[in-house]
């Protein structure tokens, strides 16, 4: 019973990251580049706080495809796993605030 709890958990985590992903596909494939010329000025960088492989990594490397032809920009997935995602949004927040890195 316990492990169909946490399996549950797991999967309810797994779709939500996945929705929260489409959602910025969504956002940044309706940008018109020319309104927005100034933005990117580097490769954008997601962070992904799962191991390599799994669901969320896949969907993040789909995501970069389209956001590097939506953009024109290099767009790279890092995994950074570990201490229940700490790990990476703590990268996240300590990052620079120029726009080039999500989670």
């Amino acid at each position: 019973m316990q492990l169909l709890k946490v399996a549950r958990n797991l999967c309810v985590s797994i779709l939500l990251a996945m929705i929260t992903l489409v959602v910025q596909a969504q956002t940044v494939s309706n940008l018109n580049a020319s309104k927005n010329a100034t933005w990117p000025k580097q490769a954008i960088r997601i962070i992904v706080t799962f191991t390599p492989g799994g669901a969320p990594d896949i969907l993040a490397c789909v995501l970069a495809e389209n956001w590097q032809q939506a953009l024109g920009m290099p767009v790279l997935v890092e995994n950074k796993p570990g201490y229940g995602g700490n790990i990476g949004a703590e990268l996240v927040a300590k990052s620079d605030p120029d726009g080039g890195l999500c989670s």
